[in-house]
Parts: structure tokens; C-alpha cells; sequence
């Protein structure tokens, strides 16, 4: 590259979410689709946050709901069957005992 081929004061990319990317003589930048900005001290310490967030969440740090595990589902299908049969016996004698009685359930 010669003296006389100008060059770019920053190079910007496109993110997801009409995030942009740059860089300039100061180093790496992120603008929100919004329009406020974080120069490259903030990204880092943002990304270093970001970071100690997810390994907490990764220990089970982060007291928040967790999905279900399969034993858990099959767990609650098997306690599901068995509160229905239970209604069935229940009124299973209850027409036994009284036929003209109908249960609530």
C-alpha cells in the first residue's frame, strides 16, 4: 500500500438485531439498534460479567427454575396415572355403594 491510498477511520460490521460493530483507532465497539454505544473498556467488562454470569448459572448458582429432567417427567406422567386410577376406584364403590349417587369427579 502506497502513501497516496487512503484508509478507512473505521471498519463497522453488522450484528444480529441491528447490533453494529466497529473498529477505529480506539478498538472495538458495540452500538445497540437503539443507538447507544459501548467503547472497548465497557464491552469488556461487560463481556467479563457475561462470563461470570453464565459459569454461575452453569454451577447452578442462579436460583432460577431449571426444566425438568426426563426421570422428573416420567415421574410426574406415573403420579399422574395413578391419581386417575385412584378417582376410578373411588368411584367404582361409590356406585357399588349408592348407583344412584353420581360422584363430583
Amino acid at each position: 500500500m502506497n502513501a497516496e491510498t487512503p484508509r478507512p477511520r473505521r471498519i463497522e460490521w453488522s450484528g444480529p438485531e441491528n447490533w453494529t460493530v466497529w473498529a477505529d483507532e480506539d478498538g472495538c465497539h458495540i452500538r445497540a439498534a437503539g443507538g447507544s454505544a459501548l467503547e472497548q473498556c465497557d464491552v469488556e467488562r461487560l463481556f467479563a460479567l457475561w462470563t461470570q454470569a453464565k459459569e454461575s448459572h452453569g454451577r447452578g448458582h442462579v436460583p432460577a427454575p431449571r426444566p425438568p429432567t426426563r426421570e422428573q417427567m416420567r415421574e410426574e406422567t406415573r403420579r399422574r396415572g395413578d391419581a386417575y386410577t385412584a378417582k376410578r376406584v373411588v368411584r367404582a364403590v361409590m356406585n357399588e355403594l349408592d348407583p344412584t349417587d353420581t360422584p363430583p369427579f
